[in-house]
C-alpha cells in the first residue's frame, strides 16, 4: 500500500468514527441546526421596568415592558432558504416620566440556530442602562 493510498484510507477512517460519534452530522441534520433566526438580546441593567417597541418591516408595532433585570430575544424566523430579515425599527422610551419620549435605535441582528439569549455570540448583545450625568432619569441602549 502506497502513502496516498494509507492517508486516504485513514481519512476515510477517521471521517467514519467523527460521524459515528456525532462530531460530523451529515447533510440533513446540518440543514436541521441551521441559524434558521436573526436575533438580537436586549439586557434590562436598571433598577426598574423599561418599555420599548419594535416592528419588522411594514408590521405593526409591538409594545413591551421589559421588567429590571431581565434580559429579552427578538428573532426574525427567516424564510426557507433564506438568511435574511426585513429591517428591525426599535425604539425605547427613554426618559422614565408616564409621558413617552420613544428614541429610535438601530439594532443589529446576529444568525441563531434557536430563539434564545444563549444561542449567540456577543456580537447580539444590548444593555439598556442609565445616562451617565442624568441622576438615572435618562436610559440608553449600547451594545455590549
Amino acid at each position: 500500500m502506497d502513502i496516498k493510498h494509507l492517508a486516504s484510507t485513514s481519512r476515510l477512517a477517521g471521517a467514519a468514527v467523527l460521524l459515528a460519534a456525532g462530531i460530523l452530522a451529515s447533510p440533513a441534520a446540518q440543514a436541521q441546526n441551521a441559524n434558521a433566526y436573526g436575533c438580537a438580546c436586549l439586557h434590562n441593567n436598571t433598577r426598574q421596568d423599561i418599555n420599548y417597541r419594535y416592528h419588522w418591516g411594514d408590521n405593526q408595532w409591538k409594545n413591551v415592558a421589559l421588567k429590571a433585570n431581565y434580559q429579552q430575544w427578538l428573532c426574525w424566523t427567516y424564510a426557507q432558504g433564506s438568511r435574511s430579515s426585513p429591517p428591525l425599527t426599535f425604539q425605547i422610551d427613554r426618559d422614565l416620566s408616564p409621558q413617552n419620549a420613544w428614541t429610535t435605535y438601530a439594532i443589529e441582528r446576529v444568525q441563531s440556530p434557536r430563539q434564545s439569549c444563549d444561542a449567540f455570540g456577543p456580537k447580539g448583545h444590548y444593555d439598556i442602562g442609565y445616562v451617565p450625568n442624568t441622576n438615572n432619569a435618562f436610559i440608553q441602549i449600547t451594545r455590549r
